[in-house]
């Protein structure tokens, strides 16, 4: 403790030119707070006060024991005794409330100055009648008396004065002492932050790493043998695939020109006028030729064909409907694009799978290059968050510091020193 105790006396020495360290001034604030001296002047008023209660007791006994001139008139004389006794009897109270407490702590003072003040204001709006007819006859002692009362007010004054200087100080105190678990509560946050970015950091390095791996990995494969014949099959499939959409687009053509008398057939069927055999195919064939180009479609067409008559279109459209119609039936364009059509659809299925079967790996791979791409950016975001309020605690920090160096130096007239 040898440097709190040249801190604290008269001398600083070495201490007042290098400053005190941040590390000790929870210390030094504790020992402030306690400090003795404070005490002993709340406990010098104290003596002081005691003693003005003493003259007091031994004035009011003389004013208690006074003899009256045998000249005074019987009926003041009467009054005068009986204002005294009741003079001396608020004054004894008012000694009584003057006993100080033992102890010198600054809360204690403060409860004990309140009372005293609250009773002697009471205590002279009592006595102000007794003490003047008590001055007619003792005035003298009276006199005295008031004498005392007069120090004991500026004694009370001089505590009051004491009391205020040291909860100001306390004060000061208490607000450096705030100022500083601030501070500390800041330094304890951005250490942990610091320590969360260190390791955000370093685990984007071993993201990106791992990202840069994989992608070689993945470049790897589609440059190996392996790689180059997927490639080959993925531009067939989209070949495939392509022609499967025109078939499909030449069929939608090529059953165009039934539209009309499909949909009336379907009308004929719904309100009982016929009764169809094909209907769902002919629903097929108006709408979704990728359905209907897996199913037999000839029957369907030969119920249209059988039925047209029904169907109430003029014979002009009729005729180009039944032409197409013969033309669909007899030479078959839609089976041969049917034909076509499933062996695209085997072909396509068959390589689909294969590809499936051989990118497995592959897929895994940018499975997970997709997971950490996710992961990185969670973690950059997160990093880019934490550094904003980084820079937050820090400027805050800053100006705890200066507030704490500024307080100190108020206080102790030395600097602090941030360690």
């Amino acid at each position: 403790m040898s440097w709190l105790n040249k801190l604290l006396g008269q001398k600083l020495g070495d201490v007042s030119r290098q400053g005190l360290p941040l590390s000790d001034l929870d210390r030094w604030l504790g020992e402030k707070s306690r400090d003795n001296q404070m005490e002993e002047d709340i406990l010098k008023i104290y003596s002081q006060l005691v003693i003005s209660a003493t003259e007091l007791n031994n004035d009011v006994a003389k004013l208690r024991s006074a003899s009256p001139a045998e000249s005074s008139p019987p009926r003041l004389l009467k009054a005068s005794l009986a204002a005294r006794d009741a003079f001396c009897q608020q004054m004894l109270l008012l000694s009584e409330k003057l006993r100080p407490p033992s102890d010198g702590r600054i809360d204690l003072a403060v409860d004990y100055h309140h009372r005293v003040v609250n009773h002697l204001s009471r205590t002279s709006l009592k006595f102000g009648r007794a003490q003047k007819y008590a001055a007619f006859i003792f005035p003298e002692e009276v006199k005295k008396i008031n004498s005392d009362l007069a120090k004991l007010n500026l004694v009370l004054v001089d505590l009051e004065k004491v009391l205020e200087e040291k909860q100001n100080k306390l004060k000061r105190l208490q607000g450096l002492k705030e100022a500083l678990s601030r501070f500390e509560e800041d330094l304890r946050k951005i250490a942990i932050l610091k320590k969360e970015i260190a390791e955000d950091q370093a685990a984007l390095a071993v993201l990106g790493d791992s990202r840069k791996r994989i992608a070689e990995e993945i470049e790897g494969f589609s440059s190996c043998e392996d790689g180059r014949k997927r490639e080959g099959l993925k531009e067939a499939l989209d070949s495939y695939r392509l022609e499967l959409k025109q078939i499909e687009a030449e069929a939608a053509g090529l059953i165009s020109p039934l539209s009309k008398a499909l949909a009336r057939m379907i009308k004929q069927d719904s309100i009982d006028r016929v009764t169809l055999q094909n209907r769902r195919v002919l629903e097929l064939l108006s709408r979704s030729p990728q359905e209907f180009l897996n199913l037999e479609i000839s029957s369907a067409l030969q119920e249209l064909e059988e039925n047209i008559d029904l169907l109430g279109i003029k014979d002009k459209k009729k005729e180009k409907i039944v032409n197409h119609l013969s033309y669909l039936i007899d030479a078959k364009p839609l089976e041969a694009l049917r034909l076509r059509h499933k062996m695209l659809q085997e072909k396509i299925a068959g390589m689909e799978n294969r590809l499936r079967e051989g990118s497995l790996e592959t897929d895994r791979l940018e499975d997970e290059l997709r997971d950490i791409g996710a992961q990185i950016d969670r973690r950059g975001g997160k990093l880019h968050l934490s550094g904003d309020v980084l820079a937050v605690l820090e400027e805050r920090a800053a100006q705890e510091e200066d507030d704490l160096k500024t307080r100190f130096s108020e206080l102790a007239n030395i600097p602090l020193v941030i360690d």
